[in-house]
């Protein structure tokens, strides 16, 4: 029961995180501007939003994760003192925040569509 529900918290993370895109784990990218950045996690939220039928609640609640991993996500980039792999660090850890705060605001039943929708997605 413990493998299964760490196997199924894996997968979510997994799909969280292609969800999210490449913005967000890029470290060496262009900075992006505060318009496309909102753009950006707009789109992010809508796709999740109609795989998973999400209600307004949860958007609102998953959009302010969204926005508050950003935040702290460009704070450890710009953290000069961090080495690259205490930033690698850093931001696995947040992302690794964000996927259970998604995760805890899904139902059972939206937790087990997102997993059907990511194994189709990794295959």
């Amino acid at each position: 029961m413990k493998i299964q529900k760490k196997c199924g918290i894996a997968a979510i993370a997994l799909g969280i995180i292609s969800l999210l895109g490449q913005p967000i784990l890029a470290q060496n990218s262009a900075a992006p501007t505060f318009n496309s950045v909102k753009r950006s996690h707009n789109n992010r939220l809508e796709q999740l939003s109609k795989q998973l039928d999400l209600t307004e609640a949860q958007q609102s609640k998953i959009k302010g994760f969204m926005a508050e991993h950003h935040s702290k996500a460009a704070h450890i980039r710009k953290d000069t003192a961090l080495t690259p792999e205490q930033q690698k660090e850093k931001l696995k850890i947040i992302r690794k925040d964000l996927m259970l705060e998604i995760k805890g605001v899904l139902t059972d039943e939206q937790v087990a569509k997102f997993k059907s929708l990511h194994h189709h997605t990794a295959k």
